[in-house]
């Protein structure tokens, strides 16, 4: 129903773009009321475009983004933005949408322990969801069949295909994020010697 609802496009964060602005839309829960209705319809185009930016379809167009539109300007000692010029909209909106993504995978770069128990719960989140497609006959989305190998065991991989390349070009562009990186190596590292152990 909500690829339908949201043909086909990113239905899992359209569905709650939409129940979250119903809830909104409730007197008791309108926080937003008292705001110019202009910038209502701002925040709004915001929130969607950030929430949209968490899709995993639009990664890689966000990362190569990234490295064009900000990487490569921050780069520039000629670039009016090393010297505090303005920033344009587009590109904050870009700095926010990569920033949703990292935070939107931020067990990767959490504590062993909380990086390992967000892994198992996404884990069977995911094979929860190919319970459902198995119900009902349709094919089952890539990692959610509980029968072959899951997240858990595809970690090294989704780590140097989706999720260096996003924090490379981060830490590129804002080096005090390092850190960020190098708690991702560590948790990558033992799903590494997992790997090996099996």
């Amino acid at each position: 129903d909500w690829a339908i609802d949201s043909n086909d496009k990113s239905p899992n964060e359209s569905h709650h773009l939409s129940a979250s602005y119903r809830i909104i839309q409730a007197n008791e829960c309108n926080f937003l009321h008292r705001m110019p209705h202009a910038q209502q319809a701002a925040l709004r185009k915001l929130v969607i475009d950030l929430v949209l930016a968490t899709d995993m379809a639009e990664h890689m167009a966000i990362v190569s983004r990234l490295k064009t539109d900000l990487q490569k300007r921050l780069q520039s000692p000629e670039d009016d933005i090393q010297a505090g010029g303005e920033v344009p909209d587009e590109l904050k909106r870009l700095i926010l949408q990569a920033a949703i993504k990292i935070a939107d995978i931020g067990h990767l770069y959490a504590s062993h322990d909380v990086h390992i128990k967000w892994s198992e719960r996404l884990e069977e989140e995911m094979w929860r969801q190919g319970d459902v497609e198995k119900q009902r006959s349709m094919k089952v989305s890539f990692l959610m069949d509980r029968d072959k190998p899951g997240v858990t065991k595809s970690q090294p991989g989704f780590v140097d295909f989706v999720v260096r390349p996003l924090f490379e070009t981060w830490v590129a562009c804002f080096p005090k994020c390092q850190t960020l990186m190098d708690r991702v190596e560590a948790n990558y590292q033992y799903w590494k010697l997992k790997e090996l152990e099996q």
